[in-house]
């Protein structure tokens, strides 16, 4: 004698829900992982790049560091700023 399957198709469908759920939250959390991966990314060249700048005309390398935090933070709040007035 078979075992009776005592799964409804409400079960089913309850399962293949979790399944899509889980999956979407899988989605969203590795679009989120890129998405920061790549602002760090382009954080560190940016800084880099300023690094680079000063240590190659012989300055301290802080200075093109706290240069180039600076000009990005300057450049957000002005971006921030004329946000509506532009576009």
């Amino acid at each position: 004698m078979g075992k009776h399957n005592s799964r409804t198709n409400e079960d089913e469908w309850a399962d293949v829900k979790y399944l899509a759920r889980f999956c979407v939250n899988v989605i969203m959390m590795a679009e989120v992982m890129l998405k920061l991966g790549v602002g760090l990314f382009f954080l560190m060249a940016w800084l880099g790049s300023w690094i680079g700048l000063f240590e190659c005309y012989g300055i301290n390398p802080i200075y093109g560091l706290v240069a180039g935090l600076l000009t990005l933070v300057l450049m957000v709040w002005v971006r921030k700023k004329i946000a509506g007035r532009i576009w």
